[in-house]
């Protein structure tokens, strides 16, 4: 029982430094964007915001949900970056253990 405790402690913890980087995260301005996962296309929905989903997005297709780093004034290229969901408040401390294997 004492190890569930620390177990649940630890992951509270963990929670807690997740909340404030999230919090950071917030605040700094970003682009976000989709890209298709095995063409690795962008979809710019930025520019199609008055748009229907149909209309941007093909039927049966993955999309991946992606930050978009602007260049630097040195000529270099946009870089795409996709965005990861931790998902560590929803899962238990066994379940953990597994997510991180996996």
């Amino acid at each position: 029982m004492k190890t569930k405790i620390t177990q649940y402690e630890a992951k509270r913890d963990l929670c807690v430094s997740h909340r404030a980087e999230q919090d950071n995260e917030e605040e700094r301005k970003k682009v976000i964007d989709l890209v298709e996962k095995s063409s690795g296309e962008r979809k710019f929905l930025k520019d199609g915001s008055q748009d229907y989903a149909t209309t941007i997005l093909a039927e049966r297709r993955c999309y991946n949900l992606v930050e978009i780093k602007t260049p630097a004034d040195d000529g270099t290229e946009e870089e795409i970056k996709p965005i990861t969901i931790n998902g560590a408040a929803i899962r238990t401390p066994d379940e953990d253990i597994t997510w991180e294997i996996e």
